[in-house]
This record gives structure tokens, C-alpha cells and sequence, in this order.
């Protein structure tokens, strides 16, 4: 995979432009690249290119923009302007041929040097002779990678599942299943992919409900309307035809496989979009590689692109409602709240009988602070899922959450206390409802020892710790809250809740200059406005509220929810 790599990181070597319009295009370009904006990138290095036709680096940048876009067919021109073929080029050339079915021409360039990276190239060479008819050759080249451990620990994998692909679409059922029944020592790892080809294999053999009850049993609750969907086919008798029914479809999967790979890693590899890409265009209605390239979107700092790859399943597909809830969770995360409960609302209206919709839309509805509409959605979840579930303690946790900011405190408590019983020693709600009680001058020893169990069990939780040093704080008990205070601030610097929360307890305890500097500290945080008047009026005045009596703020766990 080096040679993507490189064709990725090429721009630090790129020679200078020869021409001033070359250079502002290609900066422009770079920085628009850097920002995620593929779009900007492509356009500028087209500029550029267009007033130096001979410059290959410029034509490589703007492939990669387009193929990070998913349009390949705007790419392809520009990788046949690059050599040699290797990397992203080759990728691109390959994809084209695959499309057509041009299975001797890919074989030839490969012969002739074609490279993307060794484990592709060896995957790409098997399917294109079962492309081209040569199952025999092609299913020798797969063994061969299975057997070659060397310097690669899941090319074994990658081969087998590879292979067992291309036996269930040549019609070798026992062959293929074989291998989805090797030990876990010797066979395939466990993915969500792998069961689903094995389900799907089962189909195509007339054993459908076998195939269901290996969903029922890997998944069990956890599966999504997708996989539950496919369970029911199963059962039916409606799979009969192979998962990858042709070479491309399988080449499709070799490049869903590597992008799955390489997901999750703490710094977003772009490779993972650019072989996902690839996937869906061969394969434009494979739906996990819909959702890797939704992912690794949005870790560019794409979610409008990662929402519209979303919107591209079709309403009546089995996937339609597990896309959505995931575009729903995109939007959640990157600040489009509004868009996200207007998605969930539509969900839950057109699958009344989900639970895990009517707990979504709550959410969503919680972080709008539309409490009383969120309390009605967590309790139309709470009457779909059975009576106790233990999932359910956390539906009655928000629950008493939104019914608290709704004003409604016997009912909020009933909830957390619900929550406790079915999660007994849950921090969050010890925590929360400790520092509720504490706040309300209510049970106050059972409180401070709800506080002090919620530490005990998250001894490195800035927020809690933070909660049982405001308790103290709020009870009177300033200096025994003092460095619980300071506890927190070493762990989270950076919040303005706490730095505010340790201010106010130096003040109290006659550390006047040291109260001062945190709430300096935590004004430069930039907190929300009410919070940073009242700091510029503490700074101006000094503290006169008495421990016990104040309007005092929530604690930092709550802001989390």
C-alpha cells in the first residue's frame, strides 16, 4: 500500500510551478486539499494544469481530489496522462478496466508493472482470471497468498475470504463453505461482512434458516434493520444467489476490505476513503462500504459529503433505516442538531414499533433543550422495550435528565432512581442524582454518599470529582472541598466549570489572588456568556455568595448529560 502513500504525500516533494497563475492555482489547490475541500482542490489544480499540460504532479493531485469525490470517470483521463502506473494511478486505470470487464488487459499491465500495492495487486490479479475464465489459475493464486504469511498477519484472511467469494459465485458451495467453518485459529476473523457472506452462502445452499440463526446468534439485538431483514429472506427461502455475483463485484470487495481495514485509526487515513470510493463504484449499492466512506468523510472534516453518501440509499431498500439513523448520528455529532431530530422524527414516525428510534429522537430532542417532547419519546422507548430491560436504565437516566430541565423533580428522581435499580452503582446517575439531591438540600448524607461511590468508581473522571468537591462546597465544607477542586483541575485543565468551581472555594478559604487566576483562567477559556459576566462580575467584586445558599452552577457532568 506504499505506493498509494506516496502518491498521497507527493505535494511535499512537488517541484516548484514555472509560472506565477501555476503557483496561486497549486497553493490554492494544496490548502483547499489539506481542508477537505475536494471539490476547490480539483478545480485549482485543473487551472493550474491547463497552463502547464506537461506537469504529472498536477494531474495526480487532481485525480486524487476526484477520486475522493467518487468520480472516477472525471479521474480516469488524468491517471492516463500519469507514469509509470503505480499507487493511485493504477487504482484508478484498474477500476476502469474492472467496470468494462476488461480482465486480459488488467492481467497484461499488471505483467507489464501496473502496481498499487502488493496485497491489492495480488487480490486484483485472482479476480481478474476468474474475470477472464480462469478459475483454476485464479483459486491457485488465491492458495498461494494464503500460504505467503510473510510480513503481512491477515493476507491469510484476506486470501480465504477472497476465495470463498469467488467459489460461492462459481457455484463450488461445499468448497466455500468450508471455509467459512474453519477453526478461528486457521479460518476467517469474525467481521460483520464475513457473517453476512456465510448467512448469504447458506441461502444459496437452501439452508435459509440456518443462515438466519447464525445472524440471530452473532447479532442477536444488536442486529440492524439490514441484517434483520436479510434474516427474514433467509428464513423464507429468498437468497439464492451469491453475495459477489460477478469479478468486479468481488474486486469491489478487495478494496471494501482494505478500507475496512484501515478504519478507526486515531489519524484518519485517507487511503480509507479512496478505497471506498473505489468499492462503491464498482459495487454502488454495497452498503457497508457506504458507510466506511460516510466515516471517513466525516473524519476529513466532511459530514455534508458523508450525509449525501448516505441519502444514496433508496428508500425501499432493507438498509434505508440503518443509513438514515447513521446520517441521523452524523448530524448529531458535527452541529446539525435541528436537521438530525427532523431525520429521527420521520424515522420513528414511519417504524412506530422501534424502541431504539423513540431513545434516538429523545436525545436528539435533549440537546435542543426540547425536554418536555424528549420525556414523551423516552417514554414511548420505554413501553416498546420490555419491562426492566437492562439497556433501559439508561432511557430512564435522560429521562430524568429532561424531565429535571422540564421542571418536573419527582419525576426526574423516580427516573434516576429506576436507572439505579437496574444498573446498581452506575456512576453517572450515583453522580448526577447525588449532586441533584445535595443542590435541593434533600437526603443529604445519602447524597454526599451517592457523590463519594460515583468517585470511587471513576477515580480519574475530572467531571465527578469535580461534582463531589461542589458538594462539599455547596454544604459548607469548603476547605474539606478544596483539593477535591484542585484534583479536578489537574485532570482537566482546560474546563471552565471547574477552574470557576476551584476559584470560588480558594475565595471562601481567604486564598483571594489564587481564586482570582482561576477565574481568570477559566474566563480564557472562552465560556458561554452568562457564565463569563458572572466571572468578569467575580473579578470586578470578589465573591459574595455564602456556601449553601447560592444560585450555584451545575456540576461539569452535567454538561455531558
Amino acid at each position: 500500500m506504499r505506493g498509494i502513500i506516496s502518491v498521497l504525500a507527493a505535494t511535499a516533494a512537488l517541484a516548484t510551478p514555472g509560472h506565477a497563475e501555476d503557483v496561486g492555482a497549486y497553493l490554492a489547490g494544496r490548502s483547499a486539499a489539506q481542508n477537505g475541500d475536494f471539490e476547490a482542490a480539483a478545480s485549482y489544480y485543473i487551472s493550474a494544469l491547463a497552463e502547464d499540460q506537461g506537469r504529472a504532479d498536477l494531474a495526480t493531485e487532481a485525480l486524487t481530489a476526484f477520486v475522493q469525490l467518487g468520480a472516477f470517470d472525471r479521474a480516469l483521463p488524468l491517471a492516463e496522462r500519469v507514469e509509470p502506473g503505480t499507487g493511485l494511478p493504477a487504482l484508478v486505470r484498474t477500476v476502469a478496466l474492472a467496470e468494462t470487464g476488461d480482465w486480459g488487459e488488467i492481467l497484461t499491465r499488471l505483467d507489464a508493472g501496473l502496481t498499487i500495492a502488493p496485497l491489492p495487486d495480488a487480490l486484483t490479479r485472482a479476480w481478474a482470471l476468474v474475470g477472464a475464465g480462469r478459475m483454476r489459475e485464479a483459486l491457485a493464486a488465491f492458495d498461494a497468498m494464503a500460504a505467503d504469511r510473510a510480513g503481512d498477519e491477515g493476507r491469510a484472511g484476506f486470501a480465504l475470504y477472497n476465495k470463498a467469494l469467488a467459489l460461492a459465485m462459481a457455484g463450488d458451495l461445499e468448497g466455500a463453505e468450508a471455509i467459512f467453518t474453519l477453526p478461528p485459529a486457521e479460518g476467517l476473523p469474525l467481521t460483520r461482512r464475513g457473517v453476512l457472506a456465510h448467512a448469504v452462502l447458506l441461502g444459496q445452499m437452501g439452508r435459509g434458516e440456518e443462515g438466519a440463526a447464525l445472524i440471530r446468534r452473532i447479532f442477536g439485538e444488536r442486529a440492524d434493520a439490514g441484517m434483520t431483514a436479510l434474516a427474514a429472506d433467509l428464513a423464507a427461502g429468498r437468497i439464492t444467489r451469491p453475495l459477489v455475483p460477478d469479478a468486479a463485484a468481488g474486486l469491489a470487495e478487495v478494496y471494501y476490505s482494505l478500507s475496512a481495514a484501515m478504519s478507526g485509526r486515531e489519524v484518519p487515513d485517507p487511503r480509507q476513503l479512496i478505497y471506498a470510493r473505489a468499492a462503491l463504484w464498482l459495487a454502488p449499492e454495497h452498503f457497508e462500504a457506504m458507510l466506511l466512506a460516510a466515516r471517513a468523510c466525516e473524519a476529513l472534516g466532511r459530514p455534508d459529503l458523508a450525509t449525501a453518501i448516505l441519502q444514496g440509499v433508496a428508500e425501499g431498500s432493507p438498509d434505508h433505516l440503518a443509513a438514515e439513523m447513521t446520517r441521523a448520528a452524523t448530524l448529531r455529532r458535527t452541529g446539525a442538531p435541528d436537521e438530525a431530530a427532523r431525520v429521527l422524527a420521520a424515522l420513528a414516525a414511519a417504524h412506530p414499533a422501534r424502541a431504539d428510534l423513540q431513545a434516538s429522537l429523545g436525545d436528539s430532542l435533549r440537546e435542543l433543550a426540547r425536554y418536555p417532547e424528549a420525556v414523551e419519546a423516552y417514554g414511548r422507548a420505554l413501553q416498546l422495550y420490555a419491562d426492566g430491560a437492562p439497556m433501559t436504565w439508561v432511557i430512564h437516566y435522560t429521562r430524568g435528565i429532561s424531565r429535571q430541565e422540564a421542571g418536573n423533580w419527582p419525576g426526574a428522581e423516580a427516573d434516576f432512581r429506576r436507572a439505579l435499580e437496574l444498573n446498581p452503582g452506575q456512576p453517572r446517575v450515583l453522580n448526577h442524582l447525588g449532586y441533584a439531591l445535595v443542590t435541593r438540600g434533600e437526603s443529604l448524607d445519602e447524597a454526599l454518599a451517592m457523590v463519594r461511590l460515583a468517585v470511587a468508581a471513576e477515580p480519574e473522571n475530572a467531571a465527578i470529582i469535580d461534582s463531589l468537591g461542589w458538594a462539599l462546597y455547596r454544604l459548607g465544607r469548603v476547605a474539606e472541598a478544596v483539593p477535591h477542586l484542585e484534583r479536578a483541575v489537574e485532570i482537566e485543565a482546560g474546563s471552565p466549570v471547574i477552574n470557576e468551581h476551584l476559584g470560588d472555594a480558594y475565595w471562601q478559604v481567604g486564598r483571594r489572588e489564587e481564586a482570582r487566576f482561576q477565574w481568570r483562567r477559566a474566563l480564557s477559556f472562552e465560556p458561554e456568556a452568562a457564565m463569563a459576566a458572572r466571572l468578569e462580575q467575580k473579578l470586578a467584586s470578589g465573591l459574595v455568595e455564602i456556601p449553601g445558599d447560592s444560585a450555584a452552577l451545575e456540576p461539569a457532568v452535567a454538561n455531558g448529560g
